[in-house]
């Protein structure tokens, strides 16, 4: 089977096409892919793992077609950020 795995930092973005045997597991396709040699400073014990966009664990069993994406370890929390940027709006415009 064929399935795709996906790694983007922001300058780069890497898809590696590569062929498994059937029930393959994410490990699997992550180890036959020789992704650490391609994607510099990669650090797979700090990734989530995603099929489609959708969460899975590194242990999913593969099907022919899939694309995991290797999710990348947030550097800050979406939310604080907002507040920040909310409380610096605010602290600027005098409304706070």
């Amino acid at each position: 089977m064929k399935v795709s795995l996906v790694y983007a930092t922001t300058n780069k973005q890497t898809i590696l096409e590569i062929e498994l045997e059937q029930g393959a597991r994410i490990s699997r396709a992550i180890e036959a892919s020789n992704i650490q040699s391609e994607c510099e400073g990669i650090d797979l014990t700090r990734c989530a793992y995603a099929i489609w966009g959708k969460s899975v664990d590194i242990s999913y069993e593969l099907k022919d077609g899939d694309r995991i994406e290797i999710c990348r370890e947030l550097v800050f929390d979406p939310k604080t950020m907002r507040r920040r940027r909310a409380h610096k709006k605010a602290t600027n415009t005098g409304n706070f």
